[in-house]
């Protein structure tokens, strides 16, 4: 069996037909939708599977739940399109949105940003941050840090024996 050994080289050999077409040819875009259109899909297929598995008594309540969620979920969603496309000229206001008060936006945009697509939560934030007065900014603050805390991981200080 022939062994060879890779002679030293000092410059790499061009390519002779350099590639033209681009290798990946979808868009971050195309993705996304791609993405929520498999999440749906898969939402449908477990849906139809729950209820072929259950009696025709228990299907109407279970549907009547199912279109509850369904109402709650475009609810929310036009929530977060109406905050992205939100006036640049019109501030933000506890008293417009009858929230229980600052803090209650806090909670909107985290259930928000767990529910949307990315570049959508950057534009609602940006709206929101740069349209609320600096009291209620304050009070958002302070909501956003308590949410980063974990419970049950406090600092346990103990005196060695």
């Amino acid at each position: 069996m022939l062994q060879s050994k890779p002679a030293p080289c000092s410059k790499a050999t061009e390519e002779s037909n350099p590639v033209t077409q681009k290798l990946i040819t979808n868009t971050e875009s195309d993705l996304q939708l791609s993405y929520a259109k498999q999440r749906r899909t898969k939402s449908s297929v477990l849906l139809h599977k729950e209820m072929d598995s259950r009696s025709k008594k228990t299907v109407r309540g279970y549907l009547y739940r199912v279109n509850e969620a369904t109402a709650v979920l475009y609810a929310r969603h036009v929530l977060a399109l109406l905050l992205a496309e939100w006036p640049d000229d019109v501030a933000i206001s506890e008293e417009m949105l009858d929230l229980s008060g600052p803090a209650h936006m806090t909670y909107i945009l985290d259930m928000l940003l767990q529910l949307e697509e990315k570049q959508l939560c950057e534009k609602i934030l940006l709206k929101v941050l740069r349209g609320c007065s600096g009291t209620m900014l304050a009070k958002m603050a302070l909501t956003a840090c308590q949410f980063m805390e974990e419970p049950g991981m406090a600092v346990q200080v103990r005196e060695s024996k």
